[in-house]
């Protein structure tokens, strides 16, 4: 599961009211945009060519080339992005292999294969390519990373991880991805306890990040840590835009002070 994926999971209503604030807006840019487009009344050869430059997105422009160049590993390469970034990742297989059976010596290539084959649930093939990308480049810290975020997956020993984990914190020590993607993966397994010390290292590199302040809130929240968990959505509720609706996140703030009480 991505990192942006787990933000919506672990986040629950807090990120929804944000996003709520965001989509708030959108209506009036659309009924706008829709005013222009039901006012507009060209000829129909106007309205066909201007359907057809519509229809003309990069993905359809980069299949036209490929089907001039089938065996171009550059075009393969930006399908096989494209439909990553749209998230489609049965598709984004197909063009990755199919680039990777032309060279197979990117190690960023075999990185973001991997990442699609871990979307489709294909773990053991996952990992294989980030292994076969260590081999590459030893170096990166990019196939480190994801093996050692794997091994969480498979419930690995703790002790190892963090070792792992020191060893690449030593080569990127501004790198937030890799303390937030640790910390994100011990969450999706249930083990808060250890989310929270990845996080906590995340926030020690950016201590401003809104969504990091919301993975904490949302796993001490879980981990049944509630005066932490208000603590936390009040750091949150400290950075909203002005104006922003917060009758939610005041109220899941005031219920979980309660529960502290409760608790003490």
């Amino acid at each position: 599961m991505k990192q942006k994926e787990l933000f919506f999971l672990f986040l629950g209503f807090t990120l929804g009211s944000i996003v709520g604030f965001l989509v708030g807006i959108l209506p009036s840019m659309n009924s706008s945009s829709n005013l222009h487009h039901g006012n507009f009344h060209g000829s129909n050869e106007e309205m066909a060519r201007t359907k057809m430059m519509a229809a003309e997105s990069p993905l359809d422009l980069l299949k036209k080339e490929l089907g001039k160049q089938p065996d171009s590993y550059e075009i393969l390469v930006k399908i096989a992005k494209e439909y990553h970034e749209r998230e489609n990742y049965k598709e984004a297989s197909v063009y990755y292999q199919k680039a990777l059976k032309i060279s197979d010596k990117d190690a960023s290539l075999l990185c973001d294969f991997g990442m699609v084959l871990e979307e489709l649930e294909q773990l053991p093939d996952a990992i294989a390519q980030w292994e076969k990308a260590k081999e590459i480049a030893p170096l990166q810290w990019q196939p480190v990373y994801y093996l050692t975020r794997s091994k969480i997956l498979k419930q690995a020993d703790k002790a190892e991880i963090l070792k792992e984990y020191e060893s690449l914190k030593a080569k990127e020590p501004r790198n937030v991805e890799i303390p937030l993607g640790l910390g994100l993966a011990y969450a999706q397994k249930a083990n808060y306890a250890e989310a929270l010390f990845y996080l906590k290292e995340t926030l020690a590199i950016d201590p401003a990040n809104l969504q990091t302040l919301s993975y904490m809130a949302r796993c001490y929240e879980k981990n049944d840590q509630p005066k932490e968990a208000a603590e936390y959505y009040e750091k949150i509720l400290n950075k909203l835009p002005q104006g922003h609706r917060t009758e939610m996140l005041l109220k899941k703030i005031e219920d979980l002070k309660k529960l502290a009480q409760e608790n003490k």
